[in-house]
């Protein structure tokens, strides 16, 4: 009796480029090497082998392409080795579908490196399963790998990228397929490359590929709010973090102080674009400006001083200003976006010089009404900060509310997907260039994406009237 088998594609279904076209490659290798013409002769030769019609490898694309270039075996053997090392550099995993991959799977490409290679490539990527590796020049092209492999087994399902290689040419074998394609750019990715900002299009993509949820899985929830995080989120922040930068710089700013809880993440993300920046994570609360105790009051004086600048994503700046003319106290608020149309802004107290204000848009410009979804994709995995407190050793340390208002998985998944950006950014150097960079208007569409999210707003819906409840405590 025959065994039972699922198939996979390999390339851009289980692994992918991190520069998205395979032709990065080449051009990279010719730019590493200085072989002017490289890359057009390495294509030529693999064109021409393909034709054809004969089994071939990548020995056989670099000898030819030596043929054409004039190489000698040396130059050649060169090449090919750097072709490999350029091809580990480059992949990433598809994380949700790597995870579908269980020991006896069939994994069939058509593709010119060999066996062992794309071993290699898949062990790295994070694959442990035992499985089956066929590799063909078109088999699944031309359609008679799949005749071969029925003869050994039974396949019950196909995954895979390309619409006739992966989708038509299983199905005439009568082996149902689902077509993949979430290596491609996705609408926002496209549109932020439209726009210019190509690096920052591949650093959301390598952070949205590492999504380990689906609905496949079964967690349609977690995988929307990863999705969100890599969409929107993080090209927000960054877009903010390189405009903070610039103020920084302009203004002689030494020491960042993120306000928790909702720039938590914030803080995070501008640590790891400017490490010479002092950040620190300002333990904050409505409750500790409105009504702040001995030791906070203590607290914010050793944290404030004329070169520091308080950072936080959305506010007022109400509560600010009655802490600070209370304690006689000046300080500097970078907002991401003031809110100027909330409706306990009947009850803010007038201007006051002791707040200096600075905001990279307002909540009115975007649109009415008012929506607290950044916060929601922002949300601390921790409770609210209830005093701060100085341990004997001189350390500040925050004092918690008993219970998180929010479900706590909410909240990691979100950040995971954040972290997951953050571990590619090193792919992505040229991102911290605050100069080079200018994202700074991307804000308002993006702010604009993340409040007509629907799905924000089911999850947390017992989340924004405990925060009226809070709210109405503290002007009780």
């Amino acid at each position: 009796m025959k065994p039972t088998r699922r198939s996979f594609d390999i390339f851009d279904t289980l692994i992918t480029r991190r520069h998205v076209l395979p032709q990065w490659v080449q051009h990279e290798l010719e730019r590493r090497t200085g072989l002017v013409g490289l890359a057009d002769a390495r294509r030529q030769a693999d064109c021409q082998l393909y034709l054809a019609g004969q089994p071939y490898g990548l020995d056989e694309i670099w000898c030819a392409t030596a043929q054409l270039l004039g190489l000698d075996d040396h130059t050649r053997q060169h090449c090919l080795q750097w072709e490999l090392q350029l091809e580990q550099e480059e992949i990433i995993p598809i994380r949700a579908n790597l995870q579908q991959v269980q020991d006896g799977d069939l994994l069939v490409s058509d593709m010119y490196l060999s066996v062992p290679n794309i071993e290699a490539l898949l062990t790295q990527a994070g694959l442990r399963r035992k499985v089956g590796i066929v590799v063909s020049n078109d088999g699944k092209h031309r359609g008679h790998i799949w005749p071969a492999l029925l003869a050994e087994c039974n396949i019950t399902s196909h995954l895979g990228d390309n619409p006739h290689s992966d989708v038509a040419s299983p199905q005439s074998a009568g082996i149902p397929s689902q077509h993949y394609t979430g290596a491609s750019l996705t609408q926002t990715e496209q549109w932020l490359s439209d726009q210019g900002h190509d690096s920052l299009a591949r650093w959301l993509r390598e952070a949205r590929l590492a999504n380990p949820y689906s609905d496949q899985l079964g967690t349609p929830a977690l995988a929307h709010l990863w999705m969100l995080a890599t969409q929107f989120n993080l090209p927000l922040l960054y877009s903010a973090s390189l405009a903070l930068e610039a103020h920084c710089r302009q203004h002689g700013i030494t020491d960042l102080l993120f306000i928790s809880r909702d720039a938590w993440l914030w803080q995070k993300l501008h640590q790891a674009l400017f490490p010479q920046r002092r950040c620190h994570y300002f333990l904050s609360s409505r409750a500790c400006l409105l009504k702040p105790s001995a030791s906070y009051i203590q607290y914010a004086q050793a944290m404030l001083h004329p070169h520091a600048l308080l950072v936080d994503l959305a506010g007022t700046g109400t509560s600010w200003q009655q802490f600070l003319a209370e304690q006689q106290l000046t300080a500097h608020l970078f907002l991401l976006q003031q809110v100027d149309n909330y409706q306990y802004l009947q009850h803010a107290p007038p201007a006051s010089d002791r707040l200096t204000l600075h905001a990279l848009s307002r909540a009115s410009e975007i649109g009415p009404p008012y929506s607290n979804a950044l916060e929601q994709l922002n949300f601390a995995p921790h409770a609210r900060v209830q005093d701060v407190v100085q341990t004997p050793d001189g350390q500040w340390q925050a004092q918690l509310v008993d219970a998180l208002e929010y479900p706590e998985v909410y909240a990691q998944t979100a950040a995971q997907g954040f972290a997951a950006g953050l571990a590619a950014l090193p792919y992505y150097p040229e991102l911290a260039d605050p100069m080079a960079n200018k994202a700074g208007d991307l804000i308002p569409t993006l702010l604009r994406a993340i409040n007509a999210d629907l799905g924000l707003a089911g999850l947390y819906q017992s989340q924004r009237q405990h925060d009226a409840c809070y709210i109405a405590s503290l002007q009780a």
